[in-house]
């Protein structure tokens, strides 16, 4: 039972995480040149989502959601 409690915490607090990585995405004012670092930033973390927490199908769906927002 702890186990399952452990791993739906873990499990939210990657979604949580993600999902605010994804809200700085949509924001227009993030696709200025003055801050790519933080576009760099944001995406290091979603790439380490997806390497070692499993988080690649539901990233590719977010990112063509983001990006059909910004046209």
């Amino acid at each position: 039972m702890k186990k399952l409690i452990y791993a739906l915490i873990i499990t939210f607090t990657y979604s949580l995480i993600a999902d605010c990585c994804y809200k700085i995405l949509e924001d227009p004012g993030i696709s200025a040149a003055k801050v790519k670092y933080m576009r760099e930033t944001i995406f290091q973390v979603l790439g380490t989502l997806i390497k070692r927490y499993n988080h690649g199908l539901s990233c590719s769906v977010k990112i063509v959601h983001v990006c059909a927002q910004s046209l």
